[in-house]
């Protein structure tokens, strides 16, 4: 599905599971990456190996797929109990920005 504006497609949606969902992005990197639940769920199962899962995704298979400046924006609650699990790590990665609003947790590739 893709969104047209002024003739010119500019946004493409896609709905994929996470082990087809980088084949998407080999030729065109993303400037945004949005998940509304599916990085959440998969936060949610990474806390049986403290997390090593949901780091592994994030840096190997989705910041790659970004544009430098690219954006990753999912769905987290504040106040998860195992946040720090999930987003510390990220946070020490020197080609990462990652910031908190009280629904959502942005991760940005650096330029």
């Amino acid at each position: 599905m893709a969104w047209e504006r002024n003739g010119q497609r500019n946004t493409t949606f896609i709905h994929a599971p996470a082990n087809d969902f980088v084949r998407y992005f080999r030729r065109k990197p993303a400037d945004v990456i949005y998940s509304h639940a599916g990085l959440s769920y998969l936060a949610s199962a990474a806390l049986v190996d403290e997390g090593r899962a949901f780091h592994d995704y994030v840096r190997g298979q989705l910041v790659p797929c970004l544009k430098p400046g690219g954006i990753i924006v999912m769905d987290l609650p504040e106040g998860r109990a195992e946040e720090h699990l999930l987003l510390d790590p990220l946070r020490r990665q020197p080609n990462l920005r990652v910031r908190r609003t009280p629904d959502s947790v942005i991760i940005q590739r650096k330029k």
